[in-house]
């Protein structure tokens, strides 16, 4: 019977096993938020396999008896360096995210009446439950507010503004999907004119009888939907130069 210096690899090495998978998941989870836990933790499986292997069959080849502290060395040394590798990708993008959402204006800082917009206070508590949904299921600071400009009297301006950008996707994706969860699925693009500093599509629609039409303007790291509601609203090109004018209000 071969009596090995290390008895027992395997159940030595489970236990840094699951604590590579535990940690693991908390990077994958944190690197792409939206994505179920058990979808990541089955992704994390991989490293962390290949961290107890590591550890179990090294030890179980060793002519010498392993230190305790080596089983957590190999077996989180592998498993965290692989983990890493793969995760790299989704550790930039998010990173990049981050750092965008921290680096972008404030959208909440153009609220009251400015040239020629006015706010129409009045209506605040409508945007009331739609800011609360949208700040809960994505985990982002939502303002918004409704004006009406002095060159369109009865045309109604919706402003909603998002500090953070939901999915992580790019600022031209994001105004798409934007506008089509708003409906809107024929849309154009705009160019920003530099006033601007990301991307803007614009496009009409129509909802229970009534017309509007609708802007969407991105940024790595804020979007914005203006939304104007009347008996004639503007077109999508004229949204377009009425947001370049409305949005780097917000910016100041």
């Amino acid at each position: 019977m071969t009596i090995r210096a290390n008895p027992h690899p395997f159940l030595r090495a489970l236990p840094w096993a699951l604590a590579a998978t535990a940690a693991l998941t908390a990077l994958g989870h944190w690197a792409v938020p939206a994505d179920p836990v058990s979808y990541t933790m089955g992704r994390q499986l991989v490293p962390a396999f290949a961290g107890f292997l590591a550890a179990a069959l090294g030890a179980r080849s060793a002519d010498q008896r392993w230190p305790s502290w080596r089983y957590p060395l190999i077996a989180l040394g592998v498993a965290g360096a692989l983990g890493i590798l793969l995760n790299l990708s989704d550790i930039r993008d998010r990173a990049d995210t981050l750092r965008a959402e921290r680096d972008a204006p404030d959208m909440a800082a153009f609220l009251g009446t400015q040239g020629d917009w006015t706010r129409l206070e009045a209506r605040d508590t409508e945007l009331a439950q739609q800011k609360t949904t949208i700040a809960e299921e994505f985990d982002v600071q939502v303002t918004g507010a409704f004006y009406e400009h002095r060159e369109w009297p009865g045309v109604v301006l919706q402003f909603v503004g998002i500090n953070g950008n939901p999915d992580g996707s790019s600022a031209a994706d994001a105004a798409r999907d934007m506008m089509a969860g708003a409906g809107v699925t024929t849309t154009q693009s705009f160019d920003t004119g530099g006033d601007l500093p990301g991307a803007l599509r614009c496009g009409a629609g129509s909802s229970g009888g009534e017309s509007y039409t609708m802007c969407a303007v991105t940024t790595d790291g804020s979007l914005a939907a203006l939304t104007w509601v009347g008996e004639a609203p503007p077109t999508a090109e004229q949204g377009a130069v009425l947001a370049r004018e409305f949005v780097p209000l917000t910016y100041q």
